[in-house]
């Protein structure tokens, strides 16, 4: 409470007469101040925070803690708008900026309004795109590098409009999907066709393909999760250790201690667990020896663009000589090239994802592809 009385205090103390300050709640103040361009902006901003910092320190004895505040700017147009739109842009922008230990100022751009926009126009349309089946899944092969032979797929979900044909890339819709919870409900549609699937091709005499099904963090939190999907595949009577469950580090990396449970529940239910984007966070070492993980796939920004190659051959082969002693299988995604593809097989990598040998596609090409393959 002190806090936040002496944030007022200086606030007000640094503000002209013209000028207004709010508190809306919380921690949040609104401030209406002159438009002097950013820099003025920027400045006039962060010494209000060096102050409430420093003022914060000396009253109160908390030398050993810093404080970082976020702050969303939206300049007013010349013609005015509605008070309560120009507060929720500058709320807006508050909110999407990223948090950070230090103070940070974010402005509200036409880039931003276009991103609203287009987000708006997904929140209004997904709900009516989920029921008219307008998410499909896609199938991206993998392979054995020794063999060359196909080791399995991952799903990956894909919005095509109808009737137009129209398709929303996944960069532009799981984002907002995240943010608004609609992922959710989107997974576990996903994870229901991949089932259904995998039971026609049991039907249709077919041995099935193990496939890996993207799940967001935001099931890790709910206590039915493991239940749900174990449902589901129960249900469409599939083998569950044909179904796995793919998880981004950052996942883990966000809250480890509460997560460790749900993901060693899943891996205890059955179902293989994969974890996607190994080495870009940075909890990996630490996460691997409390989870029962199956499959480790590296991104490919993992192995290319290194400053230093020697180094970089170096860091791949014991996070795969690692992985082999632990257990685990390696998986490198996103893989383009022949040379890549060698120095990924020389460095005893398990298996690889991407545009050199195949680009994600239907079912009925994946069905094609097995056919001709011989799978």
């Amino acid at each position: 409470n002190n806090l936040l009385i002496s944030m007022a205090r200086i606030f007000r103390d640094k503000l002209s007469e013209e000028e207004l300050i709010t508190r809306s709640g919380g921690d949040v103040f609104y401030l209406l101040m002159s438009w002097n361009g950013r820099d003025v902006m920027t400045k006039r901003l962060m010494r209000m925070f060096y102050l409430i910092e420093e003022n914060f320190r000396f009253n109160h004895n908390k030398a050993m803690y810093r404080l970082a505040f976020k702050a969303g700017v939206y300049e007013i147009p010349d013609n005015a708008e509605n008070p309560s739109l120009a507060a929720d842009k500058a709320r807006y922008i508050n909110r999407r900026g990223d948090r950070y230990a230090e103070s940070t100022v974010n402005y509200f751009t036409e880039e931003i309004k276009n991103l609203i926009d287009r987000e708006n126009d997904i929140e209004n349309r997904m709900e009516a795109a989920l029921e008219n089946g307008e998410f499909r899944i896609y199938f991206q092969p993998k392979y054995y590098l020794e063999t060359e032979e196909i080791a399995g797929a991952e799903a990956l979900v894909r919005w095509v409009s109808t009737p137009a044909g129209t398709v929303t890339p996944p960069c532009d819709f799981i984002p907002v999907f995240e943010r608004n919870g609609f992922i959710t409900k989107l997974d576990f549609h996903n994870f229901k066709n991949v089932c259904q699937m995998i039971k026609k091709w049991e039907s249709m005499g077919r041995v099935p393909l193990p496939v890996s099904v993207n799940f967001s963090r935001n099931h890790l939190s709910n206590p039915d999760f493991v239940l749900t999907i174990s449902e589901i595949a129960d249900k469409y009577k599939v083998d569950r250790k044909m179904l796995e469950i793919e998880i981004t580090e950052s996942a883990v990396f966000d809250n480890e201690e509460l997560l460790i449970d749900s993901l060693n529940a899943l891996h205890d239910a059955g179902f293989r667990l994969s974890i996607d984007d190994f080495g870009t966070g940075y909890s990996s070492l630490n996460m691997l020896k409390n989870i029962s993980v199956d499959v480790m796939k590296m991104d490919r920004g993992f192995f290319v663009n290194s400053t230093d190659e020697s180094k970089s051959r170096l860091v791949i082969s014991s996070v795969t000589k690692l992985a082999k002693d632990l257990g685990i299988s390696t998986v490198a995604e996103g893989v383009e090239t022949k040379e890549l593809i060698d120095f990924l097989r020389e460095l005893g990598c398990d298996i690889v994802q991407g545009y050199y040998y195949s680009k994600p596609m239907p079912e009925n090409e994946l069905m094609l592809l097995l056919k001709n393959s011989g799978s």
